[in-house]
């Protein structure tokens, strides 16, 4: 009898539990009640704290991560309440003083930063006055504002040039806006110094979402379609169906190119700060190539085996002194005597936003001065030259004229100067750029000498032929000969399922049979027979092309539907229609719930080998968030209270700016996707640096708690 009266109690208050969840101070004191049967009648403990057990389970569940956190804190002030974390399974293992102190920093957030704190400002009472039929723009944008407010420091960012700026792929994205993620890292670096007051005052603002539009979808609102015709020539099938059966493109016209011989005395100037880390060692890997290749055109002219002579130069910043900022080769025709010398070469210094491109462009006017000159240089780098003021204070910084003047680079010089002396020398400068903060600069110094400037894309192509012909078409002006090779880094080709052995066994003159590997069917049958390094290549970018194709296919059907909608948004803007346009507003900028049930780090490597299964991902992550709605709706929970951020890994043969990449959070595929779009593969060794993808994880742990 005894037995079921306490128990009866127990019950009792687990029913007032239920009702009273909302409360969580209430649900902290009747817990504590239950723990002391618990305790104080060992006979039953069993029982009672199994029905414990089930309340806090049941209460984190339907509540959200917030309130567990704070629950959890309330239980620390009393012995009783201590005891039951110590106890019970749902409290096991967490760091309680690191709870404290991000459940502390959360509750100041959310009395500073709330829509109703927002709505007391006079400026927000400025706004509805003048915007009273859109205010609700205002609204869910200060929703999302006080939620990116929690996290944007989750999301990976540079500052350079006084903006705000993304890695994407080999590029630096000055025009990208993460939503009020970017926007906030304007205001936290102005604090830090970083970002000066105009540049804030430029780049802040509310935004509106206007719709998603899809590429795939805008040439039907074209009458007429002008394609490059070079690149038509070598579309795949699937590519030519297309344009045939979706665009009704029909007629083309083929033009040819002009290739011919450019045989010269080269000079080879590069970028070797640590930013040009991966592309110096994909140089040092193919400089044998590149010779090899010179050594079949001069065969082919009949022209002498040392006309074709390289030399390979590479400059750094101030700090890394004189031995360091110049580093140069004799002057080569044996392409092995080369590669020795640059095998000692590595990437050091220049964590400026601009590098001595003057102390480069100095040695190339010293060499041209020596008896058999100099026919063209080579210039490749990823940033601008610097400006008088930066050169005067980075020599001032590494020891001043003290040091400097006794070294051979006496005198502070400027790239304009050592410019103007190429030029009157007639010696061109073929400049490549990395990045777009570069492009100003290369450009002018191209233009000024007579040489060309291009970006150079670093990335193996997964084209067909497209790149191919493009590179074909670059390589010699209208009416001029010229001459191409493909250097490709041998790590890239592992993305087509390309290795060593494949290629060994070509150069060596022996032919082979490829192997296909169904993992379905559990079969493995022959393919098909190379005897040529170019055939094996083609084939297997055109295999990579094609199963990529079909997983774009699906995207841009989904992509559909969003793109009709949004266009019908803009007729409605055309016709003024304004109802139509208030419900697409207020559906488009909706934020998401904020009682959270769920965050998710989707933590990924994405070194080359996972090239295949990163494309699927982003073509992927709407039906994800797809079903994590229907789960969450299954258990009758809000369907847009799940974050996620996605989050890659590579390893340390990558830069520091790419060793790590990461998302905002984001409650929408759409954001989410943008990012993932300019995610790209790079680097790798045989164990990846899964580490730092775990750190990062910790570290987002400890701003807010993941589930």
């Amino acid at each position: 009898k005894s037995k079921g009266k306490v128990l009866e109690n127990v019950t009792f208050l687990s029913k007032q539990i239920k009702d009273l969840i909302s409360d969580v101070n209430k649900v902290a004191e009747l817990l504590c009640q239950m723990k002391v049967f618990a305790e104080n009648l060992s006979m039953f403990d069993t029982e009672i704290n199994a029905k414990i057990d089930k309340e806090v389970n049941s209460y984190k569940t339907q509540q959200d991560i917030m309130d567990f956190d704070q629950l959890t804190m309330i239980l620390e002030k009393t012995e009783i309440s201590f005891q039951l974390i110590h106890d019970h399974t749902c409290f096991i293992g967490q760091n309680w003083r690191t709870r404290r102190e991000k459940m502390q920093k959360q509750d100041d957030l959310k009395n500073l930063c709330t829509l109703n704190a927002a709505k007391a400002l006079s400026v927000y009472q400025d706004c509805a006055l003048r915007f009273s039929k859109w205010i609700f723009l205002f609204d869910e944008a200060i929703k999302d504002m006080v939620a990116a407010l929690r996290s944007f420091r989750s999301s990976t960012y540079i500052v350079r040039n006084d903006r705000i700026v993304y890695v994407e792929g080999e590029s630096i994205a000055e025009n990208v806006v993460r939503g009020y993620d970017t926007i906030w890292a304007y205001y936290y670096e102005n604090e830090k110094g970083k970002i000066s007051p105009s540049s804030l005052e430029a780049n802040v603002g509310i935004i509106i979402n206007c719709g998603t539009f899809s590429y795939a979808e805008m040439p039907h609102e074209f009458r007429f379609i002008t394609g490059v015709t070079g690149t038509l020539e070598t579309l795949a099938k699937l590519e030519k169906d297309v344009l045939e059966n979706v665009y009704y493109v029909h007629k083309k016209t083929i033009m040819p190119s002009v290739f011919g011989r450019n045989i010269s005395r080269t000079l080879l100037l590069m970028d070797a700060t640590d930013s040009m880390a991966s592309l110096l060692s994909a140089v040092k890997d193919t400089i044998c190539t590149m010779f090899e290749r010179a050594s079949v055109i001069l065969k082919e002219k009949k022209l002498c085996a040392d006309a074709f002579q390289m030399q390979f130069a590479v400059y750094r910043d101030y700090d890394c002194k004189a031995d360091g900022i110049l580093q140069s080769s004799s002057w080569e025709t044996n392409p092995s005597k080369l590669r020795s010398f640059m095998t000692n070469i590595h990437a050091r210094g220049g964590d400026d936003y601009e590098e001595p491109i003057e102390i480069g462009l100095w040695h190339t006017v010293q060499q041209s001065e020596e008896p058999y000159g100099l026919s063209q240089i080579i210039l490749i780098g990823d940033a601008p030259a610097k400006t008088s003021s930066a050169i005067a204070r980075d020599r001032k910084a590494t020891g001043g004229d003290s040091y400097w003047g006794k070294t051979k680079f006496i005198n502070p010089t400027h790239y304009t100067k050592e410019m103007k002396k190429l030029k009157e020398k007639s010696i061109p400068i073929r400049a490549f750029y990395l990045h777009d903060d570069a492009k100003v600069i290369f450009k002018q110094i191209a233009l000024e000498t007579g040489g060309r400037c291009k970006s150079l894309d670093i990335n193996s192509s997964e084209e067909k032929f497209s790149e191919e012909k493009q590179i074909k078409g670059r390589t010699a002006g209208q009416g001029d000969q010229g001459s191409y090779s493909m250097i490709l880094h041998e790590q890239d080709l592992e993305k087509f399922h390309i290795d060593q052995t494949h290629i060994g066994h070509i150069l060596k003159g022996k032919s082979f049979i490829a192997r296909d590997i169904n993992i379905i069917a559990d079969t493995i049958h022959l393919s098909k027979t190379y005897h040529t390094l170019y055939d094996l290549l083609d084939d297997k970018r055109t295999e990579l092309f094609k199963v990529q194709y079909e997983e774009n296919k699906k995207y841009v059907e989904q992509a559909k539907q969003k793109h009709l909608i949004s266009q019908k948004f803009l007729s409605n803007l055309l016709l003024e229609n304004l109802d139509e346009i208030r419900k697409f507003l207020i559906e488009e900028n909706r934020e998401a719930e904020r009682k959270l049930q769920s965050r998710t780090v989707c933590l990924m490597d994405a070194t080359v080998s996972m090239s295949h299964l990163l494309h699927k991902c982003k073509n992927t992550v709407d039906i994800m968030f797809e079903r994590a709605s229907e789960i969450l709706n299954d258990h009758k929970m809000k369907s847009d209270s799940v974050q996620i951020q996605f989050a890659v890994y590579r390893n340390y043969n990558s830069s520091h700016d790419k060793l790590l990449q990461s998302s905002p959070w984001e409650s929408k595929p759409n954001n989410l996707r943008s990012f993932m779009n300019t995610t790209d593969v790079d680097g790798g060794w045989q164990n990846e640096a899964i580490e730092i993808g775990l750190w990062h994880a910790n570290k987002e742990n400890e701003r807010e708690t993941i589930t």
